[in-house]
């Protein structure tokens, strides 16, 4: 007993228990107010996230996925642990000590840096994010009008990683790191009509400081990481990039962690979203006749 449905975060669905999920970590803007509540009003996301199963008590286990490692290594990074009194004395758990659902414990309060916003960990549903990571697309300009997706995107990652290998190859051996990551930024931006590459040189919306896409990147290029392992890094971002570019085109908030009750009624999510698409069609049929 006592154990409830999580909410996803992108469609408000009920998530029961053993859902597959993704996490997704966000912090807060530091915005309040009216005037700021748009997709990214309050929070920015960190463009990535881990994989796992809903655990019936709003959290997540089975934890899995490329970027997983690097998602706990942020958490781990900036925690501030909580500090518990037993027997009047204060005890303060190493965050490198803590399990994954300890971690997930101290959300969204605890988690919190000196100085910066509050980390939220916010789950979606995989099988929401999967279609949206399949079918979604955006505009990009680059070198003419490109409509791309995540296939289209990764299908220039080849080009990329070519381009970046060769750059590291004309480098002598006692360049600096700081050489090396100013000379693979500047590769980046010169290859030629590859929407990936323009991608991970853009800042996006709603993007955190925390985790820079570029950036990583380079690490991983400098670090002269097998090129299977940096396509799997840069898949997961590239998805979070998507996710993000759906919310804000469908200028959608993300919901926070709530109580989704024991029996997940689905009628009234079926309600609002025949709604949403009768008056959708009648926009676009406006639209049209313009």
């Amino acid at each position: 007993m006592g154990s409830w449905n999580g909410t996803c975060a992108v469609s408000n669905l009920h998530i029961p228990c053993t859902e597959e999920v993704v996490g997704v970590l966000l912090t807060s803007s530091g915005n309040v107010g009216d005037c700021n509540s748009g997709p990214y009003g309050y929070h920015r996301v960190v463009p990535t996230f881990i994989e796992g199963v809903y655990d019936d008590y709003g959290r997540i286990e089975d934890i899995h996925g490329a970027m997983a490692p690097v998602l706990l290594g942020t958490i781990r990074s900036i925690v501030v642990p909580s500090q518990p009194k037993q027997n009047g004395i204060t005890r303060v758990a190493p965050p490198e000590n803590m399990s994954w659902l300890e971690l997930q414990d101290m959300m969204p309060v605890e988690l919190t840096a000196a100085g910066n916003p509050t980390l939220r960990l916010v789950m979606v549903r995989k099988d929401v994010m999967d279609e949206i990571v399949e079918q979604h697309t955006f505009t990009m300009y680059v070198d003419g009008v490109s409509e791309v997706g995540y296939s289209s995107l990764m299908s220039d990652f080849d080009d990329v990683y070519t381009h970046m290998q060769s750059a590291l190859r004309q480098m002598n051996d006692d360049s600096t790191d700081v050489g090396l990551r100013f000379l693979l930024e500047r590769t980046i931006f010169s290859i030629p009509n590859n929407c990936l590459a323009r991608l991970l040189d853009t800042d996006h919306p709603g993007e955190n400081v925390i985790l820079n896409p570029k950036e990583f990147l380079l690490e991983l290029m400098v670090a002269e990481q097998p090129k299977d392992y940096v396509y799997g890094r840069v898949s997961e971002m590239i998805k979070m990039i998507i996710l993000s570019s759906f919310m804000m085109g469908a200028n959608r908030q993300w919901v926070v962690p709530g109580y989704a009750g024991q029996e997940g009624d689905t009628d009234p999510h079926l309600l609002l979203s025949n709604i949403i698409i009768e008056i959708t069609e009648k926009i676009h049929a406006e639209m049209e006749e313009w």
